[in-house]
């Protein structure tokens, strides 16, 4: 019965977290205040919601795939993908795909957008 109990949890969990992955956007977190401003400039640009966490962060809402996050993690900043749910896991890991090519659109536009902001320097 334990056993049961402890594969279903384990089983929940693995489901719960399918698609959720989390990336390094290369940006320090010196730099995250004017990243953030970039970005949520960029999201608005390509139609999408963005809006400010309480603690500094970015949310944007890419309609029906998903959402991502941008949140100082340690030294830098990083993006976490957020399929939406629903479907085979082929199908939210084919949304969570789309989210990571949409964050690196949203990169290109930043960097095209704010080119002397020191956050985007390679």
């Amino acid at each position: 019965m334990l056993r049961a109990a402890a594969v279903s949890l384990i089983s929940l969990f693995v489901i719960a977290c399918a698609g959720v992955n989390q990336y390094s956007t290369g940006v320090p977190a010196r730099d995250a205040d004017r990243f953030m401003v970039s970005m949520e400039m960029a999201a608005q640009q390509r139609g999408h919601t963005a809006y400010r966490a309480a603690d500094g962060g970015l949310n944007v809402e890419i309609g029906a795939i998903g959402s991502l996050t941008y949140a100082i993690n340690q030294d830098k900043v990083t993006v976490t993908t957020y399929p939406s749910r629903g479907g085979s896991d082929a199908a939210i890991e084919d949304r969570a795909r789309q989210l990571k090519a949409e964050h690196d659109v949203l990169m290109q536009v930043a960097r095209e957008e704010a080119w002397n902001n020191k956050a985007f320097t390679d």
